[in-house]
């Protein structure tokens, strides 16, 4: 897989809260990292999200995905009420394995699950696919 070197923008989140359907993040986590999904209609869905790693973590993580097709890609990690905590925008990326690198700790979230969404605009559509983290409590007050 190839791990992308570019510079992460990372914006802090609003207090606005959004929904999160609890269920989605649970069904993801079990779904095995960067297999190829497929749609009602048996056509390979655009975006593949692989699980974050290292996972636990302590602040610093990556995220690996692929894109069948060039996408705008937003990052979303939410806690487990919906507010955003975070959120990472990279425009113009080329087809291919792609994977971003975040560091969480200036955020000086507590320890727990925090289920992330990353949405791929295409010239076919928005797509989107949900994945959960977990922020270890030892390595999380080590800081």
């Amino acid at each position: 897989m190839a791990i992308s070197s570019e510079p992460t923008a990372l914006l802090t989140g609003d207090s606005g809260a959004m929904p999160f359907p609890r269920l989605a993040g649970d069904v993801a986590r079990h779904t095995p990292p960067l297999q190829h999904r497929h749609s009602e209609r048996g056509d390979a869905l655009p975006l593949i999200l692989g699980q974050n790693a290292p996972n636990p973590h302590d602040g610093e993580t990556a995220i690996p995905f692929t894109l069948l097709h060039p996408a705008d890609v937003r990052l979303e990690i939410f806690d487990l009420l919906g507010r955003k905590m975070a959120a990472v925008v990279r425009k113009g990326l080329g087809s291919g394995e792609h994977c971003i690198q975040l560091n969480l700790r200036g955020l000086c979230l507590p320890y727990g699950e925090y289920p992330y969404h990353l949405h791929a605009t295409t010239t076919h559509g928005v797509h989107s696919l949900n994945r959960t983290m977990t922020l270890s409590f030892s390595l999380a007050l080590a800081e």
